[in-house]
């Protein structure tokens, strides 16, 4: 588990290839979890697909072509989750 009533965060590209974070908390969120999702966001619009193909190709191990390759679906859209 992560410090301070984390349990995990998750970056994923939602249908439309939109990045997409996820926070479990533990227990009751503080008021200023709507800051912290302005902060997430923030973050996110700074990524590149790239940026998500890398991230995901560390996560599982795999180099960034392999990852690329599973990222796409046989139309040549993304669908990587990370």
């Amino acid at each position: 588990m992560c410090s301070r009533g984390r349990i995990g965060i998750s970056l994923g590209l939602d249908s439309d290839g939109a990045p997409v974070v996820a926070e479990l908390k533990r227990g009751e969120a503080p008021d200023t979890v709507d800051l912290q999702a302005l902060k997430y966001a923030a973050y996110c619009l700074q990524l590149t697909i790239e940026d998500v193909v890398d991230a995901y190709a560390r996560h599982h191990n795999l180099d960034k072509e392999n990852a690329a390759a599973l990222a796409r679906d046989e139309n040549g859209e993304y669908v990587l989750g990370v």
